[in-house]
């Protein structure tokens, strides 16, 4: 069941504007209150307890049991693995740990990562290029990496939207490492808004507490500010502020932690 991290009304429970957390752990605050995050980890758990539990505690047959497996294409209903091998001949079985990881756009790691774990998940990362693919055979029509236009892969047998969103964030990424090089000079610079962030986070705990007055909002996180008639300045900005801090959950997690850090430039000696 979604549920928010932590009380979003403390401040205190939250990262400082201007922390020097990583970019992957930014990432990851946003991953975490992601609603289909937290369900298709809670699906992971409940499966690896479901094995467990009719194999007395066994974990080495965690791996092997057919509840452990993400299929593609489907297993039909009552069909066993040999079943679907035979009918699909070319299929792929996935540890849905992995499978999970690889939809989220995480650098698979083990554990899954548990999105209602306090501790710092030091070890995570994540992919800069999530679920966009490139042609096989992409070289052949003499476009490189280095050039100012590339090719991509649609595949219509998958949602579209994931599609869609992920090809944007690594737009985004490779955009900015062509103008870092020089190639290119990018259209406009990309705001990061990163002294919003921890914000951002006690809006999305809100939401997922059920809070949804702005005014609420509004009284709450921004306490010294005046939010009156006709114009209420903090409930708007309050609105904007939820609209960013959803982009960043629902995907824009992968767009921070490809950022690449400024390099420091020598003052010399």
């Amino acid at each position: 069941m979604a549920r928010p991290i932590t009380d979003w009304r403390k401040p205190a429970n939250y990262p400082k504007a201007g922390a020097r957390l990583s970019l992957n752990r930014w990432a990851w605050e946003f991953l975490r209150r992601n609603t289909g995050y937290q369900a298709a980890w809670e699906s992971y758990r409940d499966t690896v307890a479901a094995i467990l539990a009719d194999n007395e505690g066994d974990e080495s047959r965690i791996e092997d049991d057919p509840r452990f497996g993400h299929y593609e294409p489907e297993r039909l209903d009552g069909e066993d693995e040999a079943e679907w091998g035979a009918r699909v001949k070319r299929g792929t079985r996935t540890p849905i740990d992995g499978w999970i990881a690889r939809e989220w756009g995480l650098k698979f790691s083990l554990p899954l990562p548990n999105p209602f774990d306090p501790a710092d998940p030091f070890f995570i990362s994540f992919s800069t290029s999530p679920g966009v693919r490139m042609p096989a055979h992409w070289d052949t029509a003499g476009i490189s990496v280095l050039q100012p236009e590339s090719v991509f892969l649609i595949d219509f047998r998958k949602p579209i939207d994931g599609q869609i969103d992920a090809l944007r964030h690594y737009a985004i990424g490779h955009q900015k490492f062509l103008s870092d090089l020089g190639i290119i000079e990018a259209p406009e610079k990309i705001n990061e808004r990163r002294n919003d962030w921890p914000v951002y986070l006690r809006l999305l705990d809100a939401e997922l507490a059920g809070v949804t007055e702005r005014a609420d909002l509004a009284a709450a996180i921004y306490p010294n500010d005046l939010n009156e008639y006709p114009d209420f300045p903090v409930s708007h900005r309050i609105n904007k502020a939820q609209g960013r801090a959803r982009q960043l959950r629902d995907g824009g997690y992968l767009w921070i932690a490809a950022i690449r850090p400024k390099r420091r430039k020598n003052s010399g000696a």
